[in-house]
């Protein structure tokens, strides 16, 4: 008699309380998978916008770099400049002594 009670009214309850359990287990799985589609989705914008972040951070430093370049650019065509400057009065400067020695040559063997 007590094994009939069992079967007809805790075997039932049991029963409801195992469906619920798998309700319940189902909807955790659900909101799971929702959560983990959600946070795939989030990280792909994160990376995405990591990406253009160090794409911008890129450009930025190339920018900088071309003008570095054409700065240094512009002073090494300044120094070159200068120098071929320094080069011309160094020559005439040579060219000026040589005619002065061979005139005080001449004036030496008079």
């Amino acid at each position: 008699m007590i094994a009939c009670f069992i079967l007809l009214v805790i075997a039932p309850l049991h029963r409801d309380q195992l469906e619920e359990e798998e309700v319940a287990k189902s909807e955790a799985q659900r909101q799971l998978q929702k959560v983990n589609s959600e946070m795939s989705a989030m990280q792909q914008r994160l990376e995405g916008n990591m990406a253009g972040a160090a794409q911008q951070e890129l450009d930025d430093l190339k920018r900088k770099m071309n003008a570095r370049i054409q700065e240094v650019t512009a002073q090494l065509e300044a120094a070159q400049s200068k120098a071929a400057s320094a080069d011309k009065a160094r020559k005439r400067g040579q060219a000026e002594l040589e005619e002065l020695t061979a005139e005080l040559d001449k004036v030496d063997h008079m």
